[in-house]
């Protein structure tokens, strides 16, 4: 059908979002017996999902039905949202599920399998150097913006002045101290 067709040219595309929502997929045993399952991926804490979803998208189609059948739930402890967890490694965990999906499209072999740890850090030595080159308080705001979204004030600020350390004359960071300092208290 057509949207099986677009799923697999969003797999294809490494488009992201998936098109796929991972808590809600339904899959055959061929799967599984097929032998692909979640698995490590070496250096980051997240992303298993998705670096499942590509290994299935590469044997099996895929398509999503028209009803809502799943229900999301924010949690503050979950890892999706847990500050403590956080580094460049897991920042950068998206791209590296791409990376590990083109690699495999390009060389015909999976970078995990041959446990080629040099071309993984490579990878992710590149990321960081793209993004700290831009905004060398990258990380730091990435981690104050996770504290703001759960109203943890304390936190935010302390972030923001990890990031101001790094990069003194960012204007944006000092009015995002002021705002954040001005703001009511919930």
């Amino acid at each position: 059908s057509d949207d099986i067709l677009v799923v697999q040219q969003a797999f294809q595309n490494l488009e992201d979002p998936l098109p796929l929502l991972n808590g809600s997929v339904m899959f055959r045993r061929k799967v599984v017996e097929e032998g692909i399952l979640f698995r490590h991926l070496r250096y980051v804490n997240r992303g298993q999902d998705d670096d499942w979803l590509y290994r299935v998208s590469e044997k099996f189609n895929a398509t999503n039905i028209n009803k809502p059948l799943y229900y999301y739930r924010s949690n503050n402890s979950s890892m999706t949202l847990n500050v403590s967890h956080i580094n460049y490694f897991s920042i950068f965990a998206g791209d590296y599920v791409r990376f590990l999906k083109t690699y495999r499209m390009e060389q015909g072999s999976d970078l995990l399998e041959e446990q080629n740890d040099a071309v993984i850090k490579t990878f992710f030595a590149k990321k960081k150097k793209e993004i700290t080159d831009k905004d060398p308080a990258y990380l730091e705001l990435y981690i104050a913006h996770k504290y703001l979204t759960q109203e943890n004030r304390r936190q935010t600020l302390t972030w923001l002045f990890k990031a101001l350390w790094k990069d003194l004359g960012n204007s944006f960071i000092w009015k995002k101290i002021v705002f954040v300092s001005l703001s009511k208290q919930s």
